[in-house]
């Protein structure tokens, strides 16, 4: 078992994160097919553990690598991506975001069909919060902010 998957946890633990490599991958799919080699109490056991501690570990490197610019591991993606939900959030819990009711007021930038309907760039309208975090994570829209953020 690479040396790597054991140590894992407990770099991550003093905040030294390796970036994530497809040899990172396939060592772990590795000891995978060992303990899962046919499904059983064996398996589910390994399964279990293998996502707790996982879960635990992704949990510490987002917190850690978020607003990272210069990480550039395989998961990086994740983390910038990540990091705009957050950041979406952090406007709307602020009350930056313009909001009607539980639904955002946005421009659309590009055309977009949401739930049948047809947006073109340019386009205003109100979308429920899990559309529109969708959306605007993908570049499609753009929130109306509050004149607070005009400054």
């Amino acid at each position: 078992m690479s040396s790597r998957i054991l140590e894992s946890p407990f770099r991550a633990a003093i905040k030294i994160h390796d970036p994530l490599t497809l040899e990172h991958l396939r060592d772990v799919r590795r000891v995978l097919s060992i303990y899962c080699l046919k499904p059983g109490a064996l398996c589910n056991a390994y399964l279990d553990l293998s996502m707790s501690v996982a879960n635990s570990i992704a949990t510490v490197r987002l917190y850690d690598l978020r607003g990272s610019r210069e990480y550039s591991g395989l998961d990086a993606g994740v983390i910038r991506l990540l990091d705009s939900i957050t950041d979406v959030y952090a406007k709307l819990l602020a009350g930056l975001i313009v909001t009607v009711g539980e639904n955002v007021m946005v421009r659309f930038k590009a055309t977009v069909e949401v739930d049948g309907k047809v947006y073109r760039r340019g386009d205003v309208a109100r979308l429920p919060i899990d559309r529109f975090v969708k959306l605007v994570v993908a570049g499609l829209v753009e929130p109306f902010e509050s004149i607070a953020t005009l400054s």
